[in-house]
């Protein structure tokens, strides 16, 4: 009699033992994997925007660094349409980046040549040289102006000249401008053999002579021995440019403008120019001349 109840313990028993199981092999959620996060690239510059005022028709050059904080490869330096004609950097690529290492982009700021007061703006993109470009961000703002200073000197001329320039001296007779740095060896009193780099004087002509008269006359006729000489006209009025540019070795003034007026004759001279610059220079001279007013 004891059997049925034998065989019913016993399912019970196979039962439990079948939860329990179920129970242990109910799988449970395993945690949720993140997904790794990578970090971008980020470069480093030396200035945080690149400004600059530009006189017109000249150019300058300045130079600015920077790093990358991760290693790169195929790197591309380009500009913004906006800055087209404007500003222009070497080089334009690098095989490489090593991270936190400077690396050095030579910038050229190029002004229109005219005498308008303009702004141009945009960036400066550090990407790589793939496809789809990517971007590294910040890039270099890019801030650069046309400017200059226009001033009625005691000659009674209208003088429009690069804004960080000065002038240097000025009386009835002479006007001298000065860039920075020469006015900077100007200052230095043991310093007696340097002089502005442009000079405009008032040579009285008190017998009316020709032009040419006068220019032969002048000095004993010193600019006779120049390279070559141009008919002009400055303010309206009949000029002769006289240059020694590209001689082995040269005269000084390197460049000299005759203006002829009615009592008196106008020299404007460009007086021996710092060799690195004198490009420059000479298209501060050039753009000086173009814009005088008497």
């Amino acid at each position: 009699m004891r059997k049925p109840f034998v065989i019913l313990a016993g399912l019970a028993a196979v039962v439990v033992v079948g939860l329990l199981l179920v129970q242990r092999a109910k799988p449970h959620p395993l945690p949720a994997l993140s997904s790794p996060q990578t970090e971008q690239p980020t470069i480093i510059w030396s200035v945080p925007t690149l400004t600059g005022a530009m006189f017109p028709g000249t150019s300058s050059t300045t130079v600015v660094t920077f790093r990358s904080n991760q290693n790169l490869a195929g790197v591309v330096v380009e500009a913004t349409p906006s800055l087209d004609g404007i500003v222009s950097v070497s080089p334009m690529s690098f095989a490489s980046l090593a991270a936190n290492q400077s690396y050095q982009l030579t910038f050229t700021l190029k002004a229109p040549p005219e005498f308008k007061k303009r702004e141009f703006g945009g960036t400066i993109h550090i990407r790589n040289n793939g496809k789809p470009p990517k971007t590294y961000a910040p890039p270099l703002t890019v801030n650069v102006r046309t400017d200059w200073n226009t001033q009625r000197t005691a000659l009674g001329l209208v003088v429009s000249y690069p804004p960080a320039w000065t002038i240097y001296s000025s009386s009835e007779s002479r006007v001298s401008l000065a860039s920075p740095a020469r006015a900077a060896v100007l200052s230095d009193p043991t310093d007696v053999d340097t002089s502005p780099e442009i000079s405009i004087s008032v040579l009285p002509n008190p017998t009316h002579l020709q032009l040419a008269e006068f220019i032969s006359a002048y000095h004993a006729g010193w600019f006779s021995h120049y390279r070559s000489s141009a008919p002009i006209t400055v303010a309206g009025k009949p000029a002769v440019l006289f240059s020694d540019i590209g001689t082995l070795v040269g005269l000084s003034p390197v460049e000299a403008a005759f203006v002829t007026t009615d009592s008196s004759v106008i020299l404007i001279t460009l007086n021996d120019p710092e060799t690195e610059n004198s490009s420059t220079q000479l298209n501060i001279f050039n753009q000086i001349l173009s814009t005088l007013t008497f």
